[in-house]
């Protein structure tokens, strides 16, 4: 009877611990990505004007000094549609030097914008632990917007390292993430006309005449 039980109690011991080893199998495992794509923060905050504007803001990308990959050939980002006051004109190179042209692409359906650019041939070194821009956006901001903020909300489709004139193009998605932002306008300071500021002052000087003539009477 007592080996019968001390038999029992050991089934249960060893089938928690394999319940246990279950659980901690089935919780995923992430890693934290070596590269990280975003529009540069210091260039999504613009003054209001009263007219259209034209901002140009990097999308970079930052490497935190991880192990490989440290280079790649192209790339593939989705950003969400900012609605008609705030729209994505176009994009240019800028740190790499890409063989196949840098594009931009809205589809009419989602409204998202397709950025990317790739190299056929080459691949593109990226220092450690730095930051570069992988794409200049002109941003063109309807007049009719005094102050609010738009989401720039990144998707990531894919990063690719190797070549594909011989077939070895890899993903390396899995190493990258694609950051959200934000894109400020401020309202600027009202500053009065000049012909305001000169009533402004006359009427001053009046008034202090006035009061000074009416002390003198009393």
């Amino acid at each position: 009877m007592f080996e019968r039980d001390r038999l029992r109690a050991s089934i249960h011991v060893l089938i928690r611990r394999l319940l246990a080893a279950t659980y901690i199998l089935a919780i995923p495992v992430t890693s934290e990505a070596a590269f990280v794509i975003e529009f540069a923060p210091s260039q999504t905050t613009v003054t209001s004007n009263g007219l259209d504007q034209r901002v140009t803001v990097d999308m970079v990308i930052r490497h935190d000094g991880s192990p490989p990959p440290a280079e790649f050939s192209g790339f593939t980002v989705f950003m969400g549609d900012t609605g008609p006051n705030l729209v994505i004109d176009s994009v240019a190179e800028t740190d790499f030097d890409y063989e196949n042209d840098a594009s931009v692409k809205q589809s009419r359906h989602t409204g998202l914008y397709m950025l990317g650019a790739s190299s056929t041939t080459q691949q593109h070194s990226f220092g450690s632990g730095s930051t570069q821009s992988l794409l200049s956006v002109d941003f063109l901001l309807d007049g009719s917007v005094n102050a609010g903020v738009f989401d720039l909300n990144l998707t990531l489709h894919d990063v690719t390292t190797g070549t594909a004139n011989n077939g070895s193009l890899t993903s390396i998605a899995n190493s990258v993430t694609a950051q959200n932002g934000v894109f400020t306008v401020l309202n600027a300071t009202a500053v009065p006309e000049p012909s305001s500021v000169l009533f402004l002052v006359g009427t001053g000087i009046l008034a202090y005449r006035r009061r000074k003539a009416k002390h003198r009477v009393l």
